[in-house]
């Protein structure tokens, strides 16, 4: 008798680790659910650090995504989208400059289980010239806002950079700016009065 329970007590762990919960494990790989993938980096030709995923998918599920930060999870951009679909256009905002950018894409069918997750590279160019560098001098923190819009109104020599409204992080890092300079009509607007 003493012999069986070794075995019984392993039988039992492995039934329960083979249970099936709504919560399942984030690592489960995502891309049998996937028919098709495109990124596009800047679709409106304004927005150099956003990106659009567009995703077919083998059943109707709903989108979680997240932009990995530099910094650890504190600096990760995340969105979870409502819409069940088998099609997906999923925007992406708050990626770096000049920066390899991991988005991680995590699938969860109708009712809410997860059907695991796939990464995506979304690689950018270097940021525009003119945009100031960000030095944080204080450390983050939980009251902080993650996030800051800033109108700026500086110009590096003789650029014809127009004013440029642009996003930093609590880590200095610009993860979203304006770029004028492909539109000859708004590269001559000043927004002198700010965006705030």
């Amino acid at each position: 008798m003493k012999k069986l329970w070794p075995g019984a007590i392993a039988a039992v762990m492995l039934i329960a680790a083979c249970k099936k919960d709504k919560n399942n494990t984030p690592n489960k790989d995502a891309s049998k659910y996937i028919t098709s993938k495109m990124v596009e980096v800047n679709p409106t030709g304004f927005a150099p650090l956003t990106a659009t995923i567009t995703l077919g998918t083998t059943e109707p599920t709903r989108v979680h995504i997240k932009v990995t930060g530099k910094h650890g999870p504190d600096s990760d951009v995340t969105k979870e989208f409502e819409e069940v679909s088998t099609t997906h256009s999923i925007p992406v905002l708050g990626l770096y400059g000049g920066y390899d950018n991991q988005v991680e894409v995590t699938l969860f069918d109708a009712s809410g289980v997860n059907l695991g997750s796939t990464n995506m590279s979304v690689p950018t160019d270097t940021l525009h010239a003119d945009l100031p560098d960000i030095k944080i001098d204080v450390a983050p923190t939980s009251v902080q806002q993650k996030m800051t819009l800033v109108s700026y109104y500086g110009y590096a020599g003789d650029s014809q950079f127009p004013f440029n409204p642009f996003i930093f992080d609590d880590y200095g890092d610009i993860r979203w700016y304006i770029d004028h300079t492909n539109s000859d009509m708004i590269k001559q607007l000043s927004i002198q009065d700010g965006l705030e």
